[in-house]
């Protein structure tokens, strides 16, 4: 376009605003790449805020976010290469954030085993975070996951590895390689191995409750003892979170460690 064709102010010598292809291209490979990140991220309350809010905070973080990564470059500016790039860039978002959902889903996985054991399932509720039908104990400490993350300052090292992904991987650059598959799977194998660890002790100390109440009633039929299973098993299972629970915050930080070794995996010039 002439330099001498103004569109607005021109008292001020405004001229139009020029952006190129390749700005534009960049800025969607950030934007797709947080975006696929933060679809996983176990944010409280997200998924209920309106969508604009949600779009909102992605774009604003990739913003931010983008002028400290690398220019595009060998590219092809065709709809096809275009695309394949675009693809990359959610895979690796993706996988960022799926390996932090893990442990998330971990403590959620041994809540909702609990809660069948205690008796805890009868009373359910709305959770915020996957807005399915969930018992009381799953939501409460899904929620205390999340607090944990934010408190523990695991999101701090989570925006770290996204600017030192954009360092391993300039925007476009990263393709997906079966050799990560193995390590996802042993990571989210992780997953049920973190549920287990927080219901186990509960679970067996509530299985040894059924044991005796069931041998009392056979010895005193008349006395109906498993109507007593029932408060005495919630009473236990309260007493035994009360102890979980001052050991959340070591576990979570031990897990995340597992985590943030899979990301920097992924992003190594021979992980990836």
């Amino acid at each position: 376009m002439p330099d001498n064709s103004a569109n607005w102010g021109i008292h001020l010598g405004a001229r139009d605003l020029v952006i190129s292809q390749t700005l534009v291209l960049h800025f969607l490979l950030v934007l797709l790449r947080v975006g696929g990140i933060f679809a996983f991220i176990p944010i409280p309350g997200i998924r209920s805020a309106i969508a604009p809010t949600r779009v909102a905070l992605v774009v604003l973080m990739s913003w931010l976010i983008f002028p400290l990564t690398p220019a595009v470059s060998g590219i092809e500016m065709t709809l096809s290469g275009a695309f394949s790039v675009m693809l990359a860039e959610v895979s690796l978002g993706l996988l960022i954030g799926l390996a932090i959902q893990f442990l998330h889903e971990g403590v959620v996985l041994g809540a909702q085993a609990l809660s069948v054991q205690a008796g805890y399932s009868y009373a359910s509720t709305v959770d915020p975070n996957s807005e399915a039908d969930s018992s009381v104990l799953q939501v409460l400490l899904g929620l205390s996951a999340s607090w944990l993350f934010l408190s523990l300052g695991l999101d701090r090292i989570l925006l770290k590895a996204v600017l030192t992904s954009f360092e391993a991987y300039s925007p476009g650059a990263f393709m997906a390689a079966r050799a990560d598959a193995p390590a996802l799977i042993a990571l989210s194998g992780e997953m049920f191995g973190q549920g287990l660890r927080i219901a186990a002790p509960i679970v067996g100390v509530l299985l040894l409750v059924d044991v005796a109440m069931a041998l009392l009633s056979r010895l005193q039929p008349q006395m109906q003892l498993l109507n007593l299973s029932f408060p005495l098993k919630m009473l236990l299972s309260l007493a035994g979170l009360a102890i979980a629970v001052q050991m959340m915050p070591h576990r979570m930080m031990h897990s995340s460690e597992g985590t943030f070794r899979f990301i920097e995996k992924i992003l190594s010039p021979s992980g990836g």
